[in-house]
């Protein structure tokens, strides 16, 4: 997590820029900041902003927002809901057989070993 830096001390690192006529990779030497583009981004908003663009701005989420689902289907065509309802009971049809044909391999498996348990 990055380090917070209160408005005064931005303001007094932008005066020195400003005063010494430095560029913001001395700059954040000089005060000890650990990364240059700090000096840079402060500088940019004063210019812009001034003072104020120095205060720091609550947390933004930068994620995106989910969409809403309100509970609801459009239904924009009426073949495509009756080729997912095809499709549903295919993939329903094919789950049962996967289940049927792992439970059978698991019995395989059961006598399997257990004829070679026996002596």
């Amino acid at each position: 997590m990055g380090r917070h830096y209160s408005t005064e001390f931005k303001f007094q690192v932008i005066q020195y820029v400003l005063n010494h006529q430095m560029g913001g990779r001395e700059v954040a030497q000089f005060f000890s900041i650990p990364t240059h583009a700090s000096v840079v981004m402060w500088l940019q908003r004063f210019e812009k902003c001034g003072i104020n663009g120095l205060i720091r701005q609550p947390n933004r989420k930068h994620t995106m927002a989910k969409p809403k689902f309100d509970g609801s289907l459009k239904v924009r065509n009426p073949n495509d809901i009756n080729e997912l309802l095809r499709r549903i009971e295919y993939l329903e049809a094919e789950n049962a057989c996967l289940k049927k044909l792992k439970e059978l391999d698991e019995k395989k498996q059961r006598r399997k070993k257990g004829i070679s348990l026996m002596p």
